[in-house]
């Protein structure tokens, strides 16, 4: 009896002698994984170029199981009519002879025949469609840039490790694969925009520079072509933000943001609302009225305070508080997240 006790024993010993080193191993492995994460993760170059592949490839694989989708919703052709319109060279179209027997959902007839929507979606579908005929391979390419830059815009918010798990996490989000890349509404380059806005902050308040006036002038510049309204609204706590750091820093440090921050921003963003002018212009017929005005004047005789139609669809500030309604709850959760310093 003794001696079966005295084996069992040694049985112990010679397992525990066994795991003990494995044990060891793998506490080092786990070291060696977590050291080359944050190293990958500190370098922001090659951050930046996994996560937009990443993204690339998981839209093309959702394409190759799923197939290209085809338009299936009003929207969704009014893009796509504003894209064959920018892709063919032009920024309009005139108006057909019978208008009044083509009416469409979320198209103008007249003044002249395009799309309600601002040129921002349009543009990325166009240059899909320039470059090997299929529109949906802008979407992709924008969504995955956005993805990359929200890796970028949380490197300023958060330690290098986390801001990579965020950007891979958006890069494999099933909304925006499906969602918003297998469908021609999109959503990517209104995300591309918040994250250079939302990302150039916190940089600002460390070392401000003509990169970082040029990122927001382009992030708001962005919002002006997909979403005027709410990036409107998305824009104001960025300016006040902004504003703070400027009297956070030194005297010396506020001269930098106005000798280069400031003139770069107002410049990008200038430039955009000229080009967005020159749009409107050719579309409407007026400077500063917005296709979406004309629509919802035609539609409803009002275009700020159109109401719901059968459709669905709203004047410009309902149909926009309508979306903010939808979408509350997420950007309230974003905006509570981003609050996360290093």
């Amino acid at each position: 009896m003794a001696s079966v006790g005295e084996f069992i024993l040694v049985l112990v010993a010679v397992v525990l002698a066994l795991i003990a080193p494995l044990s060891r191993l793998r506490r080092k492995r786990r070291r060696d994984s977590i050291r080359s994460w944050n190293r990958l993760a500190s370098h922001t170059g090659s951050s930046m170029l996994l996560v937009f592949g990443v993204s690339l490839a998981a839209h093309l694989l959702a394409a190759g199981l799923g197939g290209v989708p085809a338009p299936a919703v009003h929207d969704e052709f009014s893009y796509l009519l504003q894209a064959d319109t920018f892709s063919s060279g032009r920024l309009t179209n005139p108006t057909h002879p019978l208008a009044d027997m083509l009416a469409t959902p979320h198209v103008l007839q007249t003044p002249s025949y395009q799309s309600k929507y601002p040129p921002g979606q349009g543009i990325v579908l166009a240059i899909g469609q320039v470059l090997i005929g299929l529109p949906l391979l802008g979407v992709w390419t924008c969504q995955a840039v956005a993805c990359a830059a929200i890796y970028w815009a949380l490197r300023g918010w958060a330690p290098p490790r986390w801001a990579l798990l965020g950007g891979l996490l958006a890069a494999g989000s099933y909304s925006i694969i499906t969602h918003w890349g297998m469908s021609y509404w999109g959503g990517g380059l209104a995300l591309l925009g918040g994250a250079m806005a939302f990302g150039t902050v916190p940089r600002i308040a460390v070392e401000p520079t003509w990169r970082h006036g040029l990122t927001l002038g382009l992030g708001i510049a962005i919002f002006t072509v997909t979403r005027p309204y709410e990036g409107l609204i998305a824009t104001i706590p960025i300016l006040a933000e902004c504003i703070r750091i400027y009297w956070q820093h030194d005297r010396p440090g506020r001269r930098t943001i106005t000798a280069t921050v400031l003139p770069v921003a107002l410049s990008v963003v200038g430039a955009a609302l000229a080009a967005n002018v020159g749009y409107n212009w050719s579309v409407t017929g007026e400077a500063w009225k917005l296709p979406y005005m004309v629509w919802s004047e035609q539609q409803y005789g009002d275009a700020w305070m159109g109401e719901a139609s059968d459709d669905g669809s709203r004047g410009l500030l309902f149909g926009a508080t309508d979306w903010w309604g939808h979408h509350g709850v997420l950007l309230g959760s974003t905006s509570v997240s981003s609050t996360c310093r290093k």
